[in-house]
């Protein structure tokens, strides 16, 4: 587990689970996912991906209809702009826009959750019937 001293801004959140954590902040349908860390001892073996995924399930439950993110990449980075797009694209985010500011890269991403359409709870026999007798006359 990570051990560091978090303080968090005004209206942020903590997700916290053994192998990592998420700052957000989460207004009635969206929500922002601010710092996203794990712990970089068990290096590509899931985690990250677990994590996220069991937080925006939970968010999911709460209401939450959109995420978004933004997130840097340095030179001297741990991942490539490529790499980290890649994770959060495989998490259904798409790269809404991404800029230079200062020597680094800061990508912006977002993901829409997926509303089933309302099935109907039940049909009336005549709803689709149509008549195709011939007309006697």
């Amino acid at each position: 587990m990570i051990k560091r001293d978090l303080v968090l801004g005004e209206n942020e959140k903590l997700y916290e689970k053994e192998a990592g954590y998420i700052i957000y902040k989460q207004d009635e349908n969206s929500c922002e996912i601010r710092l996203f860390e794990i712990d970089t001892q068990p290096k590509n073996k899931g985690y990250g991906k677990k994590l996220i995924k069991e937080f925006m399930a939970d968010k999911e439950k709460e209401g939450v209809i959109e995420f978004y993110l933004d997130s840097w990449v340095t030179k001297d980075g741990i991942y490539s702009i490529e790499v980290l797009t890649s994770f959060y694209q495989k998490l259904g985010f798409v790269e809404t826009d991404r800029m230079e500011e200062e020597g680094k890269l800061r990508i912006f991403m977002s993901r829409d959750v997926i509303q089933p359409s309302p099935i109907p709870s039940a049909v009336e026999k005549d709803d689709f019937a149509t008549d195709i007798s011939p007309n006697k006359t």
